[in-house]
């Protein structure tokens, strides 16, 4: 925000000198130079604002992408989580199963007797 701020101060100087200027004869340089040193401060302003603003922005795509491989191995240990429980269900309902059909067969046989 500080860097748009800046770039925005910046641009309004240098209308500010431009419309201030514009129409005038300058007789003395003590005008000119004042008027280019405030727009170099605006300008040294902004681009030290410009320099943090890539700073940060560098920052927070590094933390994205650290982010984004630590999401990367949680979603896999979760997903190999869940494999292993789906297994174990399934083993489980199979081993249920043929109980299952062993008592219905032994039943029918007991009933049979």
């Amino acid at each position: 925000m500080k860097y748009y701020d800046s770039c925005k101060a910046s641009f309004e100087q240098e209308k500010n000198v431009c419309k201030s200027f514009s129409g005038k004869i300058i007789n003395n340089d003590e005008e000119i130079n004042n008027a280019h040193d405030m727009l170099l401060k605006y300008r040294s302003i902004s681009e030290n604002f410009a320099q943090l603003y890539k700073y940060e922005l560098y920052t927070i795509n590094k933390l994205i992408e650290e982010n984004n491989k630590n999401y990367a191995k949680l979603v896999e240990k979760l997903k190999m989580n869940e494999e292993s429980r789906i297994f174990f269900i399934k083993c489980n309902l199979e081993k249920f199963s043929k109980i299952h059909e062993e008592f219905t067969i032994s039943s029918f046989e007991f009933l049979n007797v």
